[in-house]
């Protein structure tokens, strides 16, 4: 909370830890690259606002002692060959910065798989969201959102120490106890001219998901410097009375001399919607016989947030058919067996036996890149022991192999099974039988 003239521009300090869900992250055995194609996380493309959500502009002015949220907007074109462990930068506005080093999950917007993590030092005016493989598979269509929890840079000494009450408060126990932080110490601070006070009386209201811890509260006494810095003397003083119902703690003084820094500690009970826990603190008491009073409330915002979706490329299928001919003349061959591999060796499937029409057909194959080995030749044919390679692309669904065999020569019986020549040179119409591909489907 800022106090606006006469009252000191207060440090808010707020501890920007990140959402840290613990599910595992899977990353890939890919060499990490920059995502390239990738929208709306530069800084040109964040929108920065204050704790009322007013949008502030890049080039304001913002204090440091201030927090604001920086949010974006994000694209990843269809084109981008994401691998998992690929990242991409995050760049803040050259008036924002993280006051705490934090990193938190993405989510994917619908069935809430982590989809990668953001990270962010201390200081920096970029972080990285290193991906994993799930926008690998989920590839079109690639969209999200980050929020980051950011301060002003500007460092404004401008300070006048004549204010009556101001607060401040900070995770001081950032252990995880059911996905949220387990403590905030509160900073009640008042009579920064140290004046004379008598029948001080502070009302301070702890929000939702908090809970006073008894014991807790220490006020010293001391001065405040020109930088609005508390500077203690070493002193304390006990507060007359201590009471609290309900979150609503009340605590009293006699008579006061000096500046006063009070500060407890409130035990986090759950994570309210907005990533904030709040306070309100009220002062009355009599100065040169004179009531005053003063109102300040202070929230801690904790963490950030990231999320992202994309579609599932449904998975290309394609067939292939195989026409065996003779190497001569072009007639379609039966009887030719063939097994089909993936490159790197892996069994298909075997005995695919050419039909009448010369042709074997195979469906149903996933995209990738295939070969046939002829494994028996037609009858008084030599086999061809070549590798016929293809592909299954997006542009190339069904592609044809046209292998083609030699007749055994007459005097060679090595792996030949010898029959009438009945391919007549010439016309093709003459002893050549040709036939339709699609009479010669195997198994689709």
């Amino acid at each position: 909370m800022k106090k606006k003239r006469q009252l000191i521009s207060t440090k808010i300090l707020y501890l920007c830890m990140g959402l840290i869900m613990l599910m595992g992250f899977k990353m890939g055995t890919v060499s990490a690259a920059t995502v390239g194609n990738m929208t709306g996380l530069d800084a040109n493309s964040a929108v920065i606002t204050d704790t009322n959500d007013n949008v502030m502009s890049h080039t304001a002015t913002l204090s440091k002692w201030e927090a604001f949220k920086v949010t974006y907007q994000w694209q990843m074109a269809d084109n981008v060959d994401l691998h998992a462990g690929d990242t991409s930068t995050v760049t803040l506005p050259n008036n924002v910065v993280t006051s705490e080093n934090y990193q938190f999950d993405l989510y994917d917007i619908q069935s809430h798989a982590v989809i990668g993590q953001f990270k962010i030092a201390a200081g920096s005016q970029t972080g990285t969201i290193t991906f994993n493989d799930y926008l690998v598979t989920h590839n079109l269509n690639r969209h999200g959102a980050l929020t980051l929890m950011t301060v002003g840079k500007d460092d404004d000494k401008n300070i006048m120490n004549d204010w009556l009450l101001n607060k401040i408060g900070w995770i001081s126990d950032d252990t995880l106890v059911n996905d949220h932080p387990n403590l905030i110490t509160w900073n009640v601070a008042f009579n920064a001219a140290s004046k004379t006070m008598d029948k001080v009386v502070i009302n301070d209201t702890l929000g939702a998901n908090q809970k006073y811890v008894a014991g807790s509260l220490v006020a010293k006494t001391g001065q405040f410097d020109a930088n609005g810095d508390f500077i203690a003397d070493g002193g304390t003083v006990t507060p007359t009375t201590i009471s609290e119902v309900n979150g609503q703690l009340v605590f009293t003084f006699d008579h006061i001399e000096k500046a006063v820094n009070v500060t407890y500690q409130s035990q986090i009970t759950g994570l309210n919607a907005d990533q904030k826990w709040t306070n309100k603190a009220d002062i009355s008491a009599d100065i040169n016989g004179s009531n005053q009073t003063a109102s300040v409330e202070a929230e801690v915002a904790w963490g950030g947030s990231g999320n992202g979706t994309g579609d599932q490329k449904p998975a290309i299928k394609g067939q292939v058919t195989l026409i065996k001919k003779d190497a001569d003349c072009g007639q379609l061959l039966a009887g030719a067996v063939f097994s089909l591999y993936r490159s790197n060796g892996q069994l298909v499937q075997a005995n695919l036996t050419t039909n009448r029409n010369g042709v074997v057909t195979v469906c149903d194959l996933d995209a990738g890149d295939y070969y046939f080995v002829e494994t028996k030749a037609p009858t008084g044919y030599t086999l061809n022991r070549n590798h016929f390679n293809f592909s299954i692309t997006a542009d190339q669904q069904t592609p044809t192999v046209t292998v083609t065999d030699k007749k055994c020569d007459t005097d060679d019986h090595h792996g030949c099974h010898h029959h009438h020549d009945d391919c007549h040179h010439g016309e093709h119409h003459n002893g050549c039988h040709h036939g339709s591909h699609h009479g010669g489907h195997h198994g689709c």
